[in-house]
């Protein structure tokens, strides 16, 4: 009973010490980054009226709502500041460590839930998300929490592991809907495992119906509704999806720079970051064969691994041709079970024998040397960072004008602009969706805001014989916005 104990307080304090490391690079910078276009939806929808919830929800049913309630609670009892909103976020991302140790454990042993629980902590992907006011923190910690009751469940059958497992469930697939290819994932294991036998089957399925009862009000919004064109996805995205969700698992967003039109570009952005894959390839690569083979011999507990990892991608892969659902934010459902496969990995080399110690101790300086290149250019290299609301808000308000005419490009990133320019009921303000083009020739001088357009869809061509541009600015941070300034040619002359 002292040794258990002991190992008890062992755990608690190692996890302590893991999450305060962790929470200090998580706050570290929080809201020094203008909020992107997706985090200010998540603003303003968590503090708009009910109503316009409602109506955000009945237009857009594929984002579901538990996260936005949870965001409405928290704005009201922290602020509204961009390091409020992203906080509830930095929760969950420490939860989501604690939960992978315990699950881990179960399915492993002590060791190897300590190296996953120190590679989750501290990876660049995790911390992104758990540094961003989006549901993607919260999705990936009910993915873990949720996969160790059904363990529990599975294992002891008790009424408060069913009850747990039901309760997470049923938060998990109102957090977003590739929770359900999560779900699936737990079916094909149980089916994998006791084949042809079908009782615990039958029994998780029973469980899981209950789940899908309760989400019946929402699956009739989802079904009711026609999926609208996806014009920023198409072949491309299916065919780089799984290896890019891939590459942004293992190193995070500051490496390998993508911007807008990135697909027409792969093979230069690969040529441009040569030495860095060099390493990273086979690091990663080692690292995933080892723990896939040492998964592959721990069945069926190591299945349960492989099962949540590979089965929510080919789940998104095989439902594309019906809507594109296959991308890195929305497989977060799978990358607790990515940082197990190379936490097997690590053990298996270390377990190897000597050559096997002297190639997991090459493969973990690598690997060392990969993750803090990454955190480095997150947290310091200029280059890197969120959409810059901020600065092109800043960069107008210096340069403008009293009778200027500001357009944004589209109404829906009209509110990440008046975040940080101000009200977005300035007269001199409107979206391109709402433009008179009389008016705008008319005006000596028009902003042009463009954020989220197609190559062909830069509407100041429209005013290229009435006009001439005097600035143009580009704003390149993830997706990049460009900021043009034009003056009538008639005013320029004069």
């Amino acid at each position: 009973m002292e040794w258990a104990r002991a190992q008890r307080v062992s755990r608690w304090r190692f996890l302590t010490a893991v999450s305060a490391v962790q929470l200090a690079f998580l706050l570290y910078h929080l809201g020094s980054q203008s909020l992107w276009l997706d985090e200010v939806t998540s603003f303003d929808v968590a503090r708009g009226s009910w109503g316009g919830m409602v109506a955000f929800f009945r237009s857009l049913p594929e984002q579901h709502p538990f996260y936005y309630l949870l965001l409405r609670a928290w704005l009201v009892s922290f602020g509204t500041s961009d390091a409020a909103l992203r906080l509830l976020s930095v929760l969950p991302a420490v939860a989501g460590v604690w939960a992978l140790f315990f699950l881990v454990e179960r399915l492993r042993d002590r060791q190897t839930a300590a190296v996953a629980a120190v590679l989750m902590a501290f990876a660049p992907y995790w911390l992104y998300y758990g540094q961003e006011g989006r549901m993607y923190a919260l999705l990936g910690f009910l993915t873990v929490f949720n996969a160790y009751w059904f363990l529990v469940f599975l294992d002891e059958g008790s009424r408060g592991a069913r009850t747990t497992y039901v309760i997470s469930a049923m938060c998990g697939v109102y957090t977003h809907l590739l929770f359900w290819f999560a779900l699936f994932a737990q079916l094909v294991f149980v089916a994998l495992r006791d084949w042809p036998r079908r009782g615990a089957l039958l029994r998780v399925a029973k469980v899981q119906a209950l789940v899908a009862l309760a989400y019946l009000p929402w699956a009739a919004l989802l079904v009711t509704r026609r999926p609208e064109a996806q014009s920023w996805k198409g072949a491309a995205h299916v065919l780089f999806g799984l290896p890019y969700t891939l590459l942004r698992f293992s190193l995070g967003y500051s490496e390998v720079l993508a911007n807008a039109g990135w697909k027409a570009t792969v093979p230069q952005l690969l040529a441009g970051n040569a030495a860095l894959l060099a390493i990273a390839l086979p690091c990663f690569g080692a690292l995933a064969v080892v723990g896939g083979w040492q998964l592959w011999r721990a069945r069926p507990q190591g299945w349960f691994v492989w099962c949540g990892l590979a089965v929510p991608m080919a789940a998104a892969l095989l439902a594309s041709p019906v809507v594109i659902l296959v991308g890195e934010r929305y497989l977060m459902v799978s990358f607790p079970f990515y940082v197990s496969l190379l936490a097997a990995g690590f053990m298996g080399m270390f377990r190897a024998g000597r050559r096997g110690r002297a190639a997991g101790a090459v493969v973990a300086a690598l690997y060392v040397l990969v993750i803090s290149r990454a955190l480095a250019d997150y947290y310091f290299n200029p280059a890197f960072g969120k959409e810059q609301w901020r600065e092109v808000a800043q960069f107008v308000h210096a340069h403008e004008e009293r009778t200027d005419v500001i357009v944004v490009h589209a109404g829906f990133v009209l509110s990440a602009f008046a975040r940080y320019y101000g009200t977005g009921d300035h007269p001199r303000v409107r979206p391109s969706t709402d433009v008179d083009l009389a008016t705008l020739r008319d005006a000596d001088r028009v902003w042009l805001v463009l954020a989220h357009t197609e190559p062909d869809d830069i509407y100041g061509s429209l005013l290229v014989g009435s006009h001439q541009i005097v600035i143009d600015r580009l704003f390149p941070h993830e997706s990049g916005i460009r900021v043009l300034c034009l003056e009538r040619r008639k005013h320029l002359s004069a």
